[in-house]
């Protein structure tokens, strides 16, 4: 049988501010792990074009998930290179778009230039050889 033992009011404090600052601590990591994946993956808007090389020697990933339509979406992740600036990132795609850049990727053309078109549900990738 558990017993209920009588504290401080010492003792109650510090564990208020225990679970404070474990409240804050788990708070900025999350921040921070967010931070760090927004930096991580390609994000366009509409009209806007980025080159990427694309690693073909390194896995692309594909997850589905329950889209906010309703639905379920398939996404590609493909592993890229920004040659502007070196940094690895991750360009997600759709079925579609991914259809396209296999094709590319397939005749050993890595170097491609996507442009985003659109917004939402009518959002198209231009897929070209850079």
């Amino acid at each position: 049988m558990a017993t209920i033992q009588e504290i401080s009011q010492d003792a109650k404090d510090q564990i208020q501010r225990r679970i404070e600052e474990r409240d804050v601590r788990e708070k900025e990591l999350e921040e921070r792990r967010a931070q760090e994946n927004k930096d991580k993956y390609i994000n366009l808007g509409d009209k806007q074009k980025v080159v990427l090389k694309f690693e073909v020697e390194k896995n692309t990933s594909y997850k589905e998930f329950a889209n906010k339509y309703g639905g379920i979406t398939k996404r590609y992740f493909y592993p890229v290179i920004d040659p502007n600036t070196g940094e690895d990132k991750v360009f997600s795609s759709s079925t579609s778009t991914s259809k396209v850049i296999d094709t590319f990727l397939r005749k050993g053309i890595t170097m491609l230039e996507i442009e985003r078109q659109g917004v939402e549900k009518a959002t198209q990738y231009i897929v070209t050889q850079a």
